[in-house]
């Protein structure tokens, strides 16, 4: 199998993975929960307080605003450019500019969201200001507010308990990721990868070195995202948000320097053979 085969199956492998990618990515965004939000409606004071909870569950294609808007249109998309690059090969350069570009916009923004997910236990509240939480998260919290005061203030929190009090009610949010989050967020990291597959080997020739570029690559920029769209907790002591970029850039030096020497002793033994 010559070089030059070897790199259109790789090639057709990954627009394949685009249009699967993008097909999951629009199923998870519709059909499945992915954000849970919800805080506290109390009332009363000290021995007399009590409280209930207040819950909303959020799917990332339909309860978003515009966020939820991009997610259905860049998925299909993806599912789009997948199958054209399956069928007509030299649309494929240019193609993989669009499926790095999809990509970068949908690992920045999982990553923001996932940024404002509550650390901690599930269930705790985060004590933010309301533009603390983002534009794509501040929306539904805010109206999800506005529903529970009209619903809930003045009424029994529960029967024989004080009325709830509306400062009191969603004072602080919670935001946690479900299941169908974490599988948007796994397949947006899959697909930045995936770009860069489609892309880096077109410009280093090598096999072994265009793979291990894709790898290195693609974890030293995912770690810059991550360091730029994860803000450290207000209040923190301390913050240790720049250790994924020193941990990626120590690993890809690593993986780089040990297929160096094996490449140097493979090509020793080639040559005392």
């Amino acid at each position: 199998m010559t070089l030059r085969t070897r790199f259109d199956l790789v090639q057709t492998a990954c627009v394949g993975l685009v249009a699967a990618l993008g097909g999951v990515a629009l199923v998870v965004a519709v059909a499945l929960d992915g954000i849970s939000i919800g805080g506290s409606a109390c009332g009363g004071a000290g021995s007399n307080g009590a409280c209930r909870s207040v819950d909303r569950t959020l799917r990332v294609g339909l309860d978003l605003g515009w966020f939820s808007a991009a997610a259905i249109v860049l998925s299909a998309v993806l599912v789009v450019v997948g199958a054209m690059g399956l069928v007509r090969p030299r649309l494929r350069p240019a193609l993989a500019l669009v499926v790095l570009a999809v990509a970068f916009a949908g690992l920045v923004g999982t990553e923001h969201v996932s940024s404002r997910f509550c650390p901690g236990a599930p269930g705790a509240t985060c004590g933010r200001t309301d533009g603390e939480w983002g534009p794509v998260l501040r929306p539904a919290l805010l109206e999800l507010r506005a529903d529970a005061r009209a619903r809930l203030v003045g009424r029994p929190v529960r029967p024989g308990a004080p009325a709830v009090e509306a400062a009191r009610t969603l004072a602080s949010f919670r935001a946690d990721g479900l299941g169908g989050w974490r599988l948007l967020h796994g397949t947006a990291v899959a697909l930045w990868f995936v770009a860069l597959a489609l892309l880096l080997p077109r410009v280093v020739t090598r096999p072994w070195q265009a793979a291990l570029a894709v790898v290195t690559v693609g974890l030293t920029s995912w770690a810059i995202v991550v360091y730029r769209t994860h803000p450290c907790a207000a209040g923190a002591a301390e913050c240790y948000r720049g250790l994924v970029i020193t941990l990626a850039l120590l690993v890809s030096a690593v993986l780089w320097g040990l297929a160096f020497a094996v490449v140097f002793v493979v090509r020793s033994v080639r040559r005392h053979a």
